[in-house]
């Protein structure tokens, strides 16, 4: 038995072969003990295959745990991942309905803004044309608060003191609400556009025709033109 390794001894647990080999009665061969290096330190007296197999069986052992380790690694159920996307998609929707209202309540700011914005330009407009107005009936001679109401109130009435107003049944034009609005173009060729070319027009009118501003109003109360 010394010196050799009946194929038996191979298929022997490793503590039968260690018992084996303290007995004496079976050695491993000189060929084997050159391997020692790379057996484990508690079989250097045991044979040939055996520490080879010893080797083979630990590495199956450690690829069968982590394998066994792999496998039993916790992972997410198909249900939680669909909880987490019906969330996710929720979350999206709430910031999708944020951004719109958002959007929205910019939208009609920036239309309030808009519609101040014309109400203050058309406010200064008339009272710019009201000041032009002030300054040329004094001009004329009707320099007197009472004048002045009556003229502001006929034009108020005629046109709100807008020199692009027009009558679209008509035509008169401006200010005064010329008829045609040609007329003006005897004071300027800017009488379309110009409030201080329709005033003075204006004023030569009802100095001409009714005598004072008060006049021509008094003529619109009655019959509702001048």
């Amino acid at each position: 038995m010394i010196g050799t390794c009946p194929s038996w001894i191979s298929r022997l647990p490793v503590a039968a072969v260690a018992a084996l080999a303290a007995t004496g009665l079976w050695s491993a061969p000189a060929a084997a003990e050159s391997d020692a290096v790379s057996r484990p330190s508690g079989l250097d007296a045991a044979a040939g295959t055996v520490p080879q197999i010893h080797r083979i069986h630990r590495v199956h052992r450690v690829g069968r745990t982590a394998e066994v380790h792999r496998l039993a690694r916790p992972g997410k159920a198909p249900e939680a991942q669909v909880i987490q996307k019906v969330q996710k998609l929720r979350t999206l929707k709430k910031a999708v309905k944020t951004v719109e209202s958002v959007k929205a309540v910019k939208a009609v700011k920036s239309v309030k803004l808009s519609r101040q914005s014309r109400k203050l330009r058309s406010a200064s407009r008339v009272e710019r044309n009201k000041q032009i107005g002030l300054d040329l009936a004094a001009d004329f001679g009707w320099d007197g608060r009472r004048q002045w109401r009556c003229l502001e109130r006929l034009w108020s009435r005629e046109s709100g003191w807008n020199h692009l107003a027009r009558n679209p049944s008509s035509g008169a034009h401006g200010i005064p609400q010329a008829l045609p609005g040609s007329k003006m173009g005897g004071i300027s060729a800017d009488w379309r556009t110009n409030p201080e070319t329709q005033i003075k027009w204006g004023l030569r009118y009802i100095k001409g025709r009714y005598g004072t501003p008060c006049g021509a109003w008094a003529h619109f109360g009655a019959s509702g033109w001048y």
